[in-house]
């Protein structure tokens, strides 16, 4: 389950620079679980939250070899919640069960 963890952190890490490429600097963002992307304290807009959560769906397919759809699933409940990187970890890693 660590190896799990620390992958799924990796591909995250990597949704992160991917995003980071296509940001103004003033707009880029870290890649901790700290980070939070949705919220009061978000990083994120709408846009560069869906450009991130493809780029990582496309990682995990390319790790796991399965169709993660974190966009939808992520998007309900969302009204007001905070969403960091952490909890996008978290619910990754309850998805691969």
């Amino acid at each position: 389950m660590q190896e799990t963890n620390e992958t799924v952190f990796k591909i995250l890490c990597d949704g992160v620079a991917f995003l980071n490429h296509q940001l103004p600097d003033r707009r880029k963002i870290q890649a901790e679980e700290s980070t939070v992307l949705l919220g009061d304290d978000g990083e994120l807009d709408s846009l560069s939250l869906v450009t991130l959560l493809v780029a990582v769906e496309e990682g995990l397919e390319n790790e796991f070899g399965t169709n993660c759809e974190l966009m939808d699933e992520l998007s309900d409940g969302l009204e007001g919640r905070i969403l960091t990187i952490g909890a996008v970890k978290d619910f990754i890693l309850r998805k691969l069960g």
